[in-house]
């Protein structure tokens, strides 16, 4: 594995870690007490053995993919670690990743032994870690998130995928459920969308950075909730629209996104 590709998946497996110690135990954690919980005592016993789970750079990155997701809270402290503790709707949303068969936290409840097949994978993912010299500099949104993208009006990858867009937009927009039950994510959805069709029918160019805040969030919000009902089916064809259009520009930025 290279070190670009390691970087796109290794976060979803400390997301699932992080997913499956809040599923087990219906409670807070810090991130010391999941550094704890995946290490290995030294053969004397000595609590100061190998910490598998002790990785800052991937530990941000995981919280941010479920924070868009919507599937924690997180509370910071400006001395303290982080405390991460499930959200009001946790298990649905959790329910609806253990469907997604590109995400580890599936392969985790398939097995007879989710942990132990976890366990394993983070030790692999620690020593690839140190064997492809990962460092914290890695993580951060490279220049290339905010070069300037064309947005080339003839082609018909992209009016498709301003169709879907505006489709799932309306269809947010009619339902009344979401509206009384959800208004501020509702509205979250909407503000994100429009911003992002707009962009897409009167500006030039655009960046993957403002693709990842405005479509990939909101997108991955409506997957999560409605994922069998028509707004996770306008959600879906959107996201594949848009993940067509940006293949035939040879990005791979939705792979693994959703």
């Amino acid at each position: 594995m290279d070190k670009e590709t390691f970087i796109k998946v290794a976060p979803d497996y400390y997301a699932t870690a992080i997913l499956a110690y809040l599923y087990r135990t219906s409670r807070p954690a810090s991130r010391e007490e999941l550094s704890k919980e995946y290490s290995i005592p030294d053969e004397d016993g000595d609590p100061d053995g190998w910490y598998y789970f002790n990785k800052v750079p991937l530990f941000e990155a995981a919280l941010e993919l479920l924070q868009e997701f919507g599937i924690i809270n997180v509370i910071r402290d400006p001395f303290g670690p982080p405390i991460i503790s499930p959200s009001e709707d946790f298990h649905n949303r959790i329910e609806a990743v253990a469907k997604d068969r590109s995400f580890p936290f599936y392969k985790y409840r398939l097995t007879g032994d989710g942990e132990v097949w976890l366990r394993e994978a983070l030790q692999s993912l620690d020593r690839s870690y140190s064997d492809l010299r990962i460092g914290a500099a890695d993580f951060e949104i490279p220049d290339r998130e905010w070069e300037p993208l064309p947005l080339e009006r003839d082609d018909p990858l992209l009016q498709k995928a301003i169709d879907t867009v505006d489709e799932t937009i309306e269809k947010v927009r009619a339902d009344n459920g979401y509206a009384a039950n959800l208004a501020e994510e509702r509205e979250y959805v909407l503000e994100g969308l429009s911003a992002f069709s707009k962009r897409l029918k009167e500006a030039t160019t655009i960046s993957l950075g403002y693709i990842r805040k405005y479509a990939v969030g909101p997108l991955g919000t409506l997957l999560m909730r409605f994922k069998e009902n028509a707004l996770g089916l306008a959600a879906s064809v959107a996201k594949e629209a848009l993940r067509e259009w940006l293949k035939r520009k040879g990005i791979t930025f939705f792979d693994g996104l959703f």
